[in-house]
């Protein structure tokens, strides 16, 4: 039976009696809550035991960002805050991995391997031109998951928790490499909204908004919508315009605080629902509860 998960970052909705009843009475079974871009936004201690109070129905998963060197300490202290609170942990670096083996692997927590960590060279916009005068097979190889390779399945099996879900976008590549990651014993969580293509170290939601790190959590959940228009030449140290053919093959991108996403492939949707051991909904690419209720609706039925 295929899990149903929405993934919250506007907390305030986990305190919302009205927003539970509404999800509970559509089958959600899982609630994931956090931040794989930015420490900053995760919630504090007393919120997080507000949401496991209100939540108590649901399972509950916390996502861990990635953790820069300047903020590690930081992010290992709010694991050990939720570790003992939570069923699952999302993490994005294998520092925090690392961690929670050392620190929490009497816990036997289920460890969900985020974009972060699992990717495929198709997480680049413009992946379409990079491999244009390559062969299919080396095409194939770069594109196909990173984790779908006997190097990596090795060093996971070395892991002393080998209960891990892979989180994978809709993009047909990486899609086919799940059936090789199941054969594995990894389960698949399918995320239906973006493709996480990068998070930046200085975050652009905050430049754009002209606040300092720290007092820009209120303009966080604001979506900025960004085209690629130039780029950084390495060779003329210079921003020159990006070629208009090259430009047809990237899509819109979404900005969330630190983190920036692509769209979806809509053609291979139906594959990634037949895929998926999780299906994993983001409220942050709805406008609302209602349309992102109608859209599980139909996504979900049937399923």
């Amino acid at each position: 039976m295929k899990k149903l998960e929405i993934r919250v970052t506007d907390y305030s909705k986990l305190l919302d009696d009205e927003f539970l009843t509404r999800i509970k009475e559509i089958g959600v079974d899982v609630i994931s809550f956090g931040n794989e871009g930015c420490y900053l936004h995760l919630p504090d201690i007393d919120t997080v035991e507000t949401i496991m109070r209100k939540t108590d129905e649901f399972e509950r998963k916390a996502i861990i960002p990635v953790a820069f060197e300047s903020h590690f300490d930081k992010v290992c202290r709010y694991v050990d805050q939720v570790a003992e609170k939570v069923n699952a942990i999302v993490v994005n670096d294998y520092g925090t991995l690392r961690h929670i083996q050392d620190t929490h692997a009497d816990l036997n927590l289920n460890i969900s391997l985020g974009t972060g960590i699992s990717f495929s060279y198709e997480f680049t916009p413009w992946y379409a031109h990079i491999f244009e005068p390559e062969s299919s097979q080396i095409a194939d190889s770069f594109l196909r998951s990173n984790m779908d390779n006997e190097w990596m399945y090795s060093f996971f099996e070395r892991h002393t928790n080998n209960n891990f879900e892979i989180e994978i976008p809709v993009l047909p590549h990486i899609l086919n490499s799940s059936d090789n990651l199941k054969e594995k014993g990894y389960r698949i969580g399918i995320l239906l909204n973006g493709v996480l293509i990068t998070i930046a170290r200085a975050c652009p939601t905050a430049r754009y908004f002209k606040m300092m790190a720290g007092a820009c959590r209120e303009v966080c959940l604001k979506k900025i919508d960004v085209a690629f228009t130039h780029r950084w030449d390495f060779f003329k140290s210079d921003i020159i315009e990006i070629q208009p053919r090259v430009r047809e093959m990237i899509p819109d991108m979404k900005v969330f605080g630190n983190s920036m996403y692509m769209k979806n492939s809509e053609t291979s949707l139906e594959s990634a629902r037949q895929k998926a051991d999780t299906l994993i909904y983001d409220t942050r690419f709805y406008e609302s509860t209602d349309m992102m209720i109608t859209m599980i609706e139909e996504q979900f039925a049937g399923v």
